[in-house]
């Protein structure tokens, strides 16, 4: 019998490429490189070896073929697996991931804080000193006679009053009235007032009064005809007059033997 030498792998067909493409895309996820074309050669030539492909004829062959060709797949497949994980478990050199590390934090205690001793109560604050609005002082004040009515028996002058100082003062709402002439007297006296209580006059305003009189049967009298008021503390006001010659406010004479007569309303704004 004449031996025979074994015969050289075939160079490689479709089915060997085909598996030597799907090895290499496999192998390259591994962690240690393989040669798939050796494999996919190896696989078809050991399909071509086999004395019961050869006898099968070309359908046989074709089968076996593909048949080993799986089989190649399927090793290599295994192959890359087993390297991947050995590989993910460190046992081909590659230090596997650590696992985190679990630090145990211990809260720090906040510092405490000492009561404060100091009082709660918010100190009092004394309200600020008012000033007391004092007596209008004479020299402040400014009036004028503006007006006179009524009839021959009884005259009507309206006066007004100007706080003309820097400060607001107080005043008696009624003083003592007087009708006076051009020449100082006086020619009708009036009476003090009982209750004449008060009024405050701020800086620069003005209030208003109205003055009475009746019966004067006295001596002429020279113009002009005004009206002085008498505060308590016996300072004396004389109101200007409404004209340096009017004596609209002389009254006519209703009877000699009875007194004259001279009132004032309280003064208002």
């Amino acid at each position: 019998m004449t031996s025979q030498r074994p015969e050289r792998p075939e160079p490689f067909d479709a089915f060997e490429t085909r598996l030597a493409t799907r090895v290499t895309r496999h192998a390259d996820r591994g962690v240690r490189p393989i040669d798939a074309g050796h494999i996919a050669h190896e696989a078809a030539a050991t399909g071509r070896g086999s004395g019961v492909a050869r006898r099968a004829g070309a359908g046989a062959g074709f089968l076996g073929r593909l048949g080993w060709l799986v089989a190649g797949a399927a090793l290599a497949a295994g192959l890359i697996g087993g390297a991947s994980w050995a590989g993910s478990h460190g046992l081909l050199g590659a230090a596997p991931t650590p696992s985190p590390t679990l630090v145990a934090v211990v809260p720090t205690e906040a510092p405490s804080v000492e009561p404060s001793t100091a009082p709660t109560t918010a100190p009092v604050t004394a309200p600020p000193t008012v000033a007391p609005i004092l007596a209008c002082a004479l020299a402040d004040l400014a009036a004028r006679v503006t007006a006179w009515d009524g009839a021959a028996g009884n005259r009507i002058g309206t006066v007004v009053l100007t706080n003309t100082g820097a400060v607001a003062c107080k005043l008696q709402a009624i003083e003592r009235p007087q009708l006076v002439d051009g020449a100082g007297t006086v020619l009708i006296d009036g009476d003090d007032p009982s209750h004449p209580g008060s009024v405050e006059i701020a800086a620069g305003a003005r209030v208003t009064t109205e003055v009475d009189d009746a019966n004067y049967c006295g001596p002429a009298a020279v113009a002009p005809v005004s009206v002085a008021f008498v505060f308590s503390n016996g300072d004396r006001l004389v109101a200007a007059a409404k004209s340096p010659t009017d004596m609209s406010g002389l009254p006519d004479c209703l009877g000699p033997g009875g007194p004259g007569l001279v009132q004032m309303h309280p003064w208002a704004p």
